[in-house]
């Protein structure tokens, strides 16, 4: 068990978060189990940074778990180390069903957590016993990482550490951690408070060297760069950062301790964790990167090399796909880079599919349909794959089996609207009139103004020569922003309605 501390002077500077992605990363995408400790007891909240803890289910076990306050509680009454850990830890799973365990500061649900924390003496716990050789605050400590090494078995232990020069800042990295992240922002108290805290570290003689990287966190990106471009002002930044450092190391090893992970502006709407590989947007591709730079540098040494060649792989091919979503339109470019990538990783679903798509743009229908069986075989539970495979079969008038496929999409996914409306069209192309009326309106329940939707049901009744539904539903459609009215003046589904007074006012009342 490798065990990693993330410590910030002061607060606010995105410990907690970058603790979070590390762990998701390493359960994830390098398959560790994963321990994590919110050790931040004066300020605890490491719960809320994982989305796959905010279900009802969780919340509910999470309100009947203690913690490290209560751990300590007990052995202060008893002591003892409490018998049974299974109260002090909360596992769970990541959306992709990896493993973790949270050992929280403790329960916030109970009135007590706060008298409990403050009237623990740390200098009295951490005391030179003579007897022992030993503080018994320092022997709990080691039965308590002792524990988590036997009953949980994680890779890796990471712990959230308190701001400040604390007497939990010292616990979490001297007595705890094997290696330390030290994290702080472009500012002098920043960089004092760390200064303060290496300087602590290495002041006792016979303290162990304790490894330690330096992350100058949420360093803005210049608007106007293109990707892959750093703003110029960096390099300054970067070596006042670390002169402030000197005394510890020289420039060119601490230059390898050290890392920049730039800032994310859509964290002030909302804290999201870094999942995977996908990014939704081109400045994500750089904090997703700059979160990949910590997380090799820190941790590649505990890794076997098939192990790490498996990230590297997948970590060239995604690099290769952010170069096809958001350095080129061509399409015909795209795809040879997507050809790249999946040379590189050949397991991924996501890259099959992504090519898939840009296969379909250039007709090339025959290479499309191979890629998306292709996903499905790797990632056979991912809804959007099947209702992809639908499409492709549904354009080759192949109806059959694009129902089926839509129909393993809803199975999948049952709230999946677009295959709904996928599927009413399917069945409208086989004239299955009321299976497909049942599907659109599936569709609308989920999603109440889904125009399309609104109006293919509206067709069918106007084939159907049902004038009064065909009307309601085309209205609604109208009403919902459903804009063609040339269109619908030229399709043939209103033909039967065309010279009728009521369809010719209502297109009236919408063009006026």
């Amino acid at each position: 068990m490798k065990t990693i501390t993330f410590y910030s002077f002061k607060g606010g500077v995105g410990r907690s978060l970058m603790l979070s992605n590390m762990a998701l990363w390493l359960a994830d995408e390098m398959k560790a189990k994963v321990c994590v400790i919110d050790f931040d007891l004066e300020a605890p909240g490491l719960h809320h940074k994982f989305e796959d803890l905010q279900n009802p289910a969780d919340q509910a076990r999470l309100a009947s778990t203690d913690g490290i306050v209560e751990y300590i509680d007990e052995f202060k009454q008893t002591g003892r180390p409490p018998a049974d850990f299974k109260r002090f830890y909360l596992p769970f799973k990541t959306k992709k069903g990896n493993p973790i365990s949270l050992i929280p500061a403790g329960n916030l649900q109970k009135a007590d957590y706060w008298r409990k924390l403050f009237d623990i003496n740390w200098q009295q716990l951490f005391e030179y016993d003579p007897a022992t050789g030993y503080s018994n605050g320092f022997l709990l400590l080691e039965d308590l990482k002792g524990r988590i090494e036997n009953e949980l078995a994680p890779d890796f232990l990471l712990i959230d550490s308190r701001t400040g020069l604390t007497e939990i800042a010292t616990i979490t990295l001297k007595l705890l951690a094997d290696k330390v992240i030290l994290m702080g922002i472009n500012n002098p108290e920043n960089k004092d408070g760390l200064y303060w805290v290496l300087r602590n570290l290495y002041a006792d003689p016979n303290s162990r060297e304790l490894p330690y990287h330096l992350v100058l966190n949420r360093v803005p990106m210049q608007q106007g760069l293109v990707r892959n471009t750093k703003d110029p002002r960096e390099k300054k930044i970067s070596a006042e950062f670390l002169e402030r450092f000197k005394d510890f190391a020289a420039p060119d090893d601490l230059a390898k301790r050290f890392s920049i992970v730039h800032a994310d502006d859509e964290l002030a709407f909302g804290e999201k964790l870094q999942e995977g590989f996908y990014v939704e947007s081109q400045p994500k591709v750089q904090t997703r990167k700059d979160y990949w730079d910590v997380f090799t540098q820190v941790t590649k040494d505990y890794f076997r090399a098939d192990q790490w060649a498996l990230f590297e792989n997948k970590r060239r091919a995604y690099e290769l796909y952010y170069q096809a979503r958001f350095d080129t339109t061509e399409t015909q470019a795209r795809i040879e880079l997507m050809n790249k990538a999946i040379g590189h990783c050949n397991y991924d679903a996501f890259l099959f599919n992504y090519r898939f798509v840009q296969l379909r743009k250039s007709n090339q229908d025959r290479a499309a349909l191979s890629d998306i069986k292709k996903a499905i075989e790797l990632d056979p539970d991912e809804a959007s794959w099947h209702s992809n495979l639908g499409n492709i079969y549904y354009s080759q008038l192949n109806y059959a089996s694009a129902i089926s496929a839509y129909q393993k999409a809803i199975e999948i996914e049952p709230d999946y609207h677009d295959a709904w409306y996928s599927l009413g069209n399917a069945y409208a192309s086989q004239q299955k009139y009321d299976l497909s009326i049942a599907a659109y309106h599936k569709a609308i329940v989920i999603k109440p103004d889904y125009c399309d939707a609104l109006y293919n049901l509206a067709c069918i009744y106007a084939l159907l020569n049902q004038k009064e539904e065909a009307l309601h539903w085309l209205k609604d459609a109208l009403e919902k922003g459903w804009s063609s009215l040339q269109y619908v003046q030229e399709d043939n589904d209103w033909v039967s309605l065309r010279d009728d007074a009521d369809f010719k006012a209502l297109l009236a009342q919408f063009t006026s």
